[in-house]
């Protein structure tokens, strides 16, 4: 009995450990999209000029799913007229793996999205994209940190639990 749970505690911890790991890989790949799609902006907008809803539409279904859900909120939210505390609302519960400032930064920059004339609205993009890579690079560098660190440490923990109750 004893050897059964502590496998399934050793298997519990393991899985905690890939969900940490999930975690960075998430936010990662988030970032990554975030300024892709600022790249995808700046074409669309200098070369096609195209409107912000039709760029959405466009180019929501070439990303992951976290920013994939992202842009599907930011569509309903362009089309639908939601006021924006609820939209601020809705964002900061549907992306868990965000701080409060990433939130915020991200918020503003989507919201703020077509008020512009082109040039204000290209060095408004540049902006928030330079923010945004910064964001990038620091998740990159966590994942690459953290990522397997939590995977491999919930490995050692797991088997010193079997172990010490085997």
């Amino acid at each position: 009995m004893k050897l059964i749970l502590s496998l399934v505690l050793a298997i519990s911890i393991v899985v905690l450990g890939v969900l940490i790991s999930n975690y960075y890989k998430r936010r990662n790949k988030f970032f990554c999209d975030v300024s892709n799609f600022c790249d995808v902006l700046l074409s669309e907008i200098n070369f096609l000029q195209l409107k912000l809803l039709q760029i959405v539409n466009k180019h929501k279904t070439s990303y992951g799913v976290d920013f994939k859900n992202f842009l599907n909120l930011f569509s309903n939210y362009l089309n639908d007229g939601i006021d924006k505390e609820k939209f601020q609302n809705k964002l900061i519960k549907s992306q868990l793996f965000l701080s409060e400032v990433e939130a915020i930064d991200l918020f503003n920059f989507f919201v703020n999205l077509g008020g512009l004339d082109i040039q204000n609205e290209t060095n408004n993009i540049n902006n928030f994209k330079n923010l945004f890579n910064k964001y990038r690079d620091l998740s990159e560098i966590n994942k690459q940190k953290f990522s397997p660190l939590s995977i491999k440490l919930s490995i050692v923990v797991g088997l010193v639990i079997v172990i010490l109750f085997a």
